[in-house]
């Protein structure tokens, strides 16, 4: 079975850890990288090479980076133990 975009936005936001029932801040984050990326497929499949275009292209690039951002300070760093485990995985497929 294939994980919702949603779904695997939420074990992102949730640092790969069981959600907190309470998370209401991590479901709305989840919901921002879901909604910047379809957005941004529209955009990609729009392709009319204007401006405007470019200016929204830019506008969901920092929403985009301001989500992870968050999501990698607030959760990953603070989660037990799973930025180590994060960092050992990426050692040993380097």
């Amino acid at each position: 079975m294939i994980p919702t975009k949603r779904a695997a936005a939420l074990c992102f936001s949730h640092a790969g850890q069981a959600p907190n029932p309470d998370s209401s801040l991590n479901s709305m984050l989840a919901t921002t990288l879901v909604k910047v990326r379809k957005d941004a497929e529209q955009l990609k499949h729009a392709d009319r090479g204007t401006p405007e275009e470019a200016e929204e292209l830019r506008m969901l690039m920092k929403a985009m980076r301001g989500a992870v951002t968050f999501v990698l300070r607030a959760n990953w760093i603070l989660s037990e133990g799973q930025y180590e485990r994060l960092q050992q995985r990426f050692a040993k497929a380097a």
